[in-house]
């Protein structure tokens, strides 16, 4: 009877094993249910979120973005690099198209330009006109040319004067070319506007061909040589005219550093008396035309635009890098900021931009807006100090205007007015403020017979 009991039990084991491999079956049809199902729920929630950040997170960083930019247009601010590009200017009008300023890529050639900022002799014109070039020290200047072996300490000069004249004879620095396109009535450098922050290599040499001729006039304004000094001067001035339209920060420092060196000129001359009448009728509409303030906010606008051109093509994928320039306006963090944090900058940027051109157009006090980010408030402080060096500039420009005005009007008269309000119209269309404070110049006349020109209170 054991037997068949045995024999029954094992016939039921493959009935079991049939009933588990069922169950396993079942087990795992659901496990791989409910692994279709989360995944499903995961994919729509992706889909999800992915089309709220498209629609939503997306749309807000980019529409602050577009709402400001809209606001600029309206107003007729530039927004982007195009719309700051100066003109074509045809090469015959050109300043800037002839071969001399084309040598400048060939480092190894001696032109006029390329030895204006490699003179030899371990000279430098930055070095010869120290910290401040507004006042130019032609003894030091000659101790350094006879230092260099450019001169004989031992010969008989009259003056240093004629010290530094034989010094930049020695050099060989003949600035007749830059004389000649002087007539030029254009200006624009082969620059490269079809990308944002371009190189800008004829600013060196601009700023060294400068700097020597304002050397120069100065010597021969002590050596009593006022019409070599005047045509030194004017081609200093029409340096720094030659770089007016170009939209870039460093160009209008440049051209405030080449106006400053003009105005000290014109400023020394008129302190010696040695302009005669018609050299002063020369100068004083040039020294009425200039405002730098007004380029100080053109430079700015440009800044601006080349920034936003570069985000949007980095934003599009045209240009992912940044450039330092980017870097150091919106932080060296920029290449791994979302796509939101970077337009949260961008709109920062172009508003504290804004509010310090509104602030150098109206005097204003600052209104900066960037105070609370950190990576851009440094930069808009930097760009105020800029901004009060600009309107020092500009004070300088006024002050020797005022001067011009009134030795001419001695020159008619006299003697010199009682009032400023005396020389207009016929010395000046208007008598200037003080940019500093937008206040009236203070002016006295003293028993003396000389005058008082100073800034408001």
């Amino acid at each position: 009877m054991s037997r068949p009991q045995r024999s029954d039990a094992r016939e039921m084991l493959p009935r079991k094993s049939q009933g588990r491999r069922r169950r396993t079956r079942r087990r795992r049809g659901g496990l791989f249910a409910r692994v279709f199902l989360v995944a499903g729920i995961v994919s729509a929630l992706g889909l999800g979120a992915f089309g709220v950040w498209r629609g939503g997170f997306l749309e807000n960083a980019d529409g602050a973005w577009r709402d400001l930019a809209g606001e600029f247009a309206a107003a007729g601010e530039p927004v982007y690099f195009a719309e700051v590009v100066p003109a074509e200017v045809p090469a015959a009008a050109n300043f800037f198209a002839d071969p001399v300023f084309a040598a400048l890529d060939l480092p190894d050639d001696r032109s006029v330009l390329n030895r204006a900022i490699h003179p030899g002799r371990t000279l430098s014109v930055e070095a010869l006109l120290g910290v401040s070039p507004g006042t130019i020290d032609l003894d030091r200047i000659a101790a350094a040319f006879a230092e260099a072996g450019l001169v004989d300490p031992k010969k008989d000069y009259l003056v240093d004067g004629d010290r530094v004249r034989a010094g930049i004879d020695a050099l060989g620095l003949d600035f007749t070319p830059l004389a000649d396109l002087a007539e030029r009535p254009g200006a624009r450098f082969a620059i490269d506007y079809t990308q944002a922050f371009p190189p800008l290599p004829h600013l060196e040499a601009v700023l060294a061909a400068g700097g020597w001729l304002a050397i120069r006039a100065e010597a021969q304004l002590t050596a009593g040589n006022t019409p070599a000094a005047l045509a030194d001067l004017l081609l200093v001035r029409r340096l720094a005219e030659a770089l007016r339209s170009e939209p870039f920060l460093e160009s209008q420092r440049v051209r405030r550093s080449l106006l400053s060196l003009f105005a000290a000129g014109v400023g020394s001359g008129l302190e010696a008396n040695a302009w005669t009448s018609p050299q002063l009728d020369t100068l004083a509409p040039m020294l009425a035309e200039f405002d730098l303030e007004a380029d100080f906010a053109r430079a700015l606008r440009g800044e601006r635009a080349q920034l936003n051109s570069v985000i949007d093509d980095a934003l599009a994928g045209r240009k992912p890098e940044a450039s330092d320039a980017v870097r150091q306006w919106l932080g060296p963090d920029t290449v791994s900021l979302r796509r939101q944090e970077l337009r949260t900058r961008q709109v920062a940027v172009n508003r504290a931009i804004q509010n310090l051109i509104d602030e150098t157009a109206t005097d204003a006090a600052p209104t900066d807006d960037s105070a609370n980010t950190p990576d851009i408030h440094p930069v808009i402080e930097n760009l105020r100090t800029e901004a009060e060096a600009t309107t020092a500039a500009q004070w300088e420009l006024v002050r020797v205007e005022l001067a011009c005005a009134l030795a001419r009007c001695r020159l008619a008269g006299g003697i010199f007015p009682d009032s400023l309000a005396v020389l207009v119209p016929r010395w000046l269309d208007d008598v200037p403020d003080d940019p500093r404070t937008g206040q009236p110049v203070l002016y006295a006349r003293e028993s003396d017979g000389g005058y008082l020109l100073g800034g408001s209170n």
